[in-house]
């Protein structure tokens, strides 16, 4: 029931012999190299490690009955330095002075920031001397969260870190003025046992039980948004297998898997909340109530160009899975029938919300306020968002398939594998009601003052589905293997695979009103009434929730009424195989998919195009009803349109060898040259340097482009050679110079792709937005920049701002909308080049006993694998590499015993 990778683990069951292993592995930062963007006088990044355990197997009833039981703990504690924008001492006190400084750090790219950048309260005309803000005029509730105690985790007090790096920092004409570390605190503990039973000759029954308990501390450098995670994974499974003849076999499986996580951050449950601050974020869409203990924490505060703060997200997660699977196998001579089906039950009970404590946006978009510190300083924001609480939802879903299958030996050089499955998945439904759904349905459209608007439904705790599904998903599979001699064999096959979309984007539904949902205010930019401490002052610009939610692929032949379509996936490959010898093995071979009905939200389906005036009076749709009052019309903000849309296509040329074990030498060695065109936002994919939304959303082909873990080239080799020299060898040589072996893994990749954004809104098309910047004329984007360094990777100068038709401050206007023409993943982020090393060396104190000690060393050769540059246009770090992907050379030591 998935398209994706297959991940098939075997656990050994127990014999009649006594089997164990015990193991410890250990990493200590004491062995490792530097990070490479730790600074001159800071600690190297700290790793505690251990890995430990052990296995012991063995019969309970002698030639019937066998146990196996394992342990495995693991204690971690690691530091990954890490570099950030933090505001300086002197903007803390008010001085912005240094941004009026031709070529500043700040903004390098402008002509004249004496007269751009100074700054001034909204109504005045003089700026403030020198661009320093007085004490007095700076906000309280600002001050507040560069200063208070209560609840900050910082030894200094406040919310936002001081910088430790800032005169290199300023040295370097770089904005990255806080240096440190990252840390994770990782205890985990894992329990596995397994019993095995012989009923007879024709039944073998098998039982296991895992359960893996485990907490996660994860401190980032600007430990304001710390958190804790509980985590608990428990799977219990059974197995009767049972030959009903010599030609016919039957296997049930019976399994349940649950796994709970419970997020907290720093502030959880204690006696801070963000109103000791002066702040004051409520759950609007719940009756405009405060929040709990649970809740309580920093809203988000993004202001542009630095590092964005506010508590870590608290969540609570079980999710559960109850599956009965059986499958029969017949042979019949030439044919291997096998037939089966599954039922699978999923629930999942969830409480989230993408800003449970709301959130506050500094932008340069204020009239008179050209810098985002300034006006956070002044208090006075673009935009903000109020809480949307932590609402609880329970979703529920039915799965069930039903499959048959024949490998057909057709001849003695061609066989033929082909079968067809069936799969159905139910609609996902919330037991108590809560998720409602922004409908544009035939039945559910209201019409008032003779226009129709759109209805959220149903009715409050009401439970129904809200899509339809799509009873017909039956899959075809083909697979062809044909022998030309002894030594070369051709494979082919293709097969249609659905998948299930995943419960989160159901689980979304449940942030629509009246258990939550967030109401949005953007600050007019000439005449701002909005404060930090009142950011809702005035009229919000949907007077109702930030972003409503809808389920989309709207189905005329249905009344408009949602069908939210599975992941479709077809999939094909061709390899050509030749051996050489017994023991080596090439290959080359096509491989191939193309998606569609792909789930990708669309964040911003109401946004206006650019343009001047009031965001939300150039809206699609302005208003929409709720079936509780359906003749009452209601301002429509952004609406999150759920889509099962997008499409996808993957195309490689993959050549491998491989040497079987012979001669105590083992490798291979695979070489992939593969393209991925996708519109993708990061919600399924592992790509970390792409968009989040998509620029246009009446234009979404126009962001159709490589995908986000599109990687041009890769190359892996593992090697285990198992040294002969003197490897049976006795006494004090075998001890010393006998059983050694070398293992190693090379990895060596094309960067992934890159996208560029541009910071602030000054297309004018509100919050959920995504803009891009223009590519100047005559520039060109190559995906690799001959000239680049880490401190310019990409030709910075090729983009310019866009903006809409008549819009203030800098950028260009390029019609017919205004939308930015600059592509996505235009350029790669720096390859990837690694060599995992290790060494073991075998001891044998007497028969059926190993003992092995291992080295591994991790990035060997301490090459920096650097991370992505800076991609915001109007960052001051733009097109600038602050970090790593892979941590600087890491050592481990083990020991393992084996009996």
């Amino acid at each position: 029931m998935n398209s994706g990778a297959q991940a098939n683990v075997s656990i050994k069951s127990g014999t009649n012999n006594w089997h164990g292993t015990g193991f410890e592995f250990l990493r200590n930062d004491t062995m490792d190299a530097r990070g490479f963007f730790l600074a001159p006088n800071q600690n190297k990044n700290k790793l505690r490690r251990n890995q430990f355990g052990g296995v012991f197997s063995g019969p309970i009833r002698k030639d019937s009955t066998f146990f196996l039981v394992n342990y495995e703990g693991r204690r971690e504690r690691r530091g990954t330095p890490s570099r950030t924008t933090v505001p300086t001492m002197a903007m803390r006190s008010g001085d912005l002075s240094e941004i009026l400084i031709p070529g500043n750090r700040w903004y390098p790219r402008e002509a004249n920031p004496a007269v751009t950048r100074a700054i001034r309260r909204p109504g005045d005309t003089a700026p403030f001397p020198n661009n320093i803000i007085p004490r007095s005029q700076i906000n309280p509730v600002s001050l507040n969260i560069l200063t208070a105690t209560k609840g900050s985790p910082l030894p200094e007090g406040g919310f936002m870190p001081q910088p430790n790096f800032d005169n290199e920092a300023k040295a370097a004409g770089s904005t990255l003025n806080l240096a440190g570390t990252n840390d994770q605190v990782l205890d985990s503990n894992q329990y596995l046992t397994r019993i095995d039973h012989r009923i007879n000759d024709n039944q073998r029954l098998f039982g296991r039980y895992v359960i893996v308990p485990s907490r996660w501390l994860n401190n980032p450098l600007l430990r304001v948004s710390q958190f804790t995670t509980q985590f608990r994974a428990q799977n219990i499974g059974v197995g009767h297998s049972w030959m009903l003849s010599p030609r016919v076999l039957n296997d049930l499986r019976v399994g349940y898997n649950r796994i709970r996580a419970n997020q907290v951050a720093f502030q959880t449950n204690t006696d801070f909340t963000h109103r000791d601050l002066g702040l004051d974020m409520r759950v609007t869409g719940d009756g405009n109530r405060t929040l709990t203990p649970r809740e309580e924490g920093l809203p988000n505060i993004n202001i542009t160009s630095f590092a964005g703060i506010g508590s870590g997200n608290v969540t609570f997660n079980t999710n559960e899975t109850a599956e009965v699977a059986d499958s029969v196998s017949i042979n019949r001579g030439k044919h291997n029938f096998k037939f089966g089906g599954q039922w699978r039950h999923s629930p999942v009970v969830n409480e989230a919300s993408n800003q449970p404590r709301g959130q506050i946006t500094f932008t340069p978009d204020i009239t008179g306020i050209p810098d985002a510190f300034g006006a956070y300083l002044l208090g006075i924001p673009l935009n903000a968002n109020s809480a949307e609480g932590v609402p609880t939802n329970d979703m529920h879903q039915e799965k069930a398939g039903f499959y048959w299958l024949d490998d057909w030996k057709a001849t003695s050089r061609l066989t033929v594998n082909f079968g067809v499955r069936w799969d159905w998945y139910g609609a996902v439904t919330d037991a108590g009601g809560r998720i409602r759904n922004l409908s544009f349905a035939n039945a559910d459209m209201r019409t008032v003052n003779g226009v129709s608007y759109p209805m959220l439904v149903p009715n409050p705790l009401k439970v129904e589905p809200l899509y339809d599904i799509n009873k017909k998903q039956y899959m075809p599979r083909l697979g062809l293997v044909y022998r030309f001699g002894e030594r070369m064999v051709l494979r082919t096959g293709s097969g249609l695979f659905y998948s299930p979309q995943q419960t989160n984007n159901f689980n979304i539904l449940g942030l629509n009103p009246p258990f939550s949902g967030s109401t949005v205010f953007q600050n007019d930019r000439t005449r701002p009434t909005a404060t930090i401490q009142n950011p809702f002052l005035g009229a919000p610009v949907g007077a109702g929730p930030a972003a409503l939610v809808m389920l989309g692929w709207l189905k005329a032949d249905r009344g408009n009424r949602s069908m939210y379509l599975n992941n479709k996936i077809w999939q094909w490959t061709m390899e050509l195989e030749r051996s050489f010898g017994q023991r080596f093995v090439t290959g080359i071979a096509y491989v191939g998919s193309a998606g569609s009905h792909l789930d990708m939200p669309v964040q911003n389906a109401n946004n206006p195009d650019p343009g001047l005036g009031a965001v939300q009076n150039r809206r699609p749709v302005q208003f929409y009803v709720d079936s509780t009052a359906p003749n009452q019309l209601l301002a429509l903000g952004t609406v999150r349109r759920l889509e099962s849309w997008t499409n996808s296509n993957y195309h490689a040329m993959q050549m491998r060898a491989e040497k079987r074990y012979s001669g105590g030498l083992t490798f291979n060695a695979s070489f992939n040259y593969q393209k991925a065109m996708y519109i993708g936002y990061g919600v399924n994919e592992g790509g970390p340097f792409g968009n989040s939304y998509t620029q246009d959303p009446r234009n979404r082909l126009a962001d159709y482009g490589r995908s986000q873990i599109d990687q041009r080239f890769r190359f892996v080799f593992s090697h285990v050679w198992e040294i002969p020299w003197m490897r049976k060898a006795k006494g004090p040589a075998g001890w010393v110079l006998g059983g050694w072996s070398i293992n190693g893994i090379i990895q060596m990749t094309s960067g992934l792709p890159v996208t560029v954004s541009q910071n602030g809104d000054s297309q004018n098309t509100g919050p959920s937005s995504f803009s891009r910047p223009h590519i100047a004329a005559g520039s060109t984007v190559e995906r690799v920049w001959e000239g680049r360094t880490i401190d310019r990777w990409f030709n910075t100068a090729a983009f310019v701002r866009s903006k809409c038709d008549g819009c203030a401050g800098e950028g260009l206007y390029l019609g017919p909308t205004g939308y930015g023409n600059a592509g996505v993943s235009l350029f790669d982020a720096p390859g990837q080049k690694t060599w995992d090393f290790a060494c073991f060396k075998e001891f044998l104190p007497k028969e059926g006993h190993r003992i092995q000690f291992r080295y591994e060393a991790f990035n060997f050769l301490n090459t920096p694998q650097f991370s992505a540059p800076s991609r915001s246009l109007g960052a001051a770090d733009f097109g600038r590499i602050g970090g790593t992907l892979v941590n600087n050379r890491e050592m481990q030591l083990g020991l393992k015993y084996i009996f």
